[in-house]
């Protein structure tokens, strides 16, 4: 299986609710392509640390 790897900045101009929604639908559809979505949350935003 292939291996997706994306990073995301949850508070950066879109909510970290808007993120937590959209990444069960990427998993879902990198699943569809015959792929696995590895996922890294950077606490980069505005509303981060």
């Amino acid at each position: 299986m292939r291996h997706v790897g994306i990073a995301v900045i949850p508070g950066d101009g879109v909510g970290p609710e808007l993120v937590d929604a959209t990444l069960p639908v990427l998993h879902a559809a990198a699943g569809q392509a015959g792929a696995a979505l590895d996922v890294l949350e950077l606490d980069w935003g505005l509303g981060g640390g």
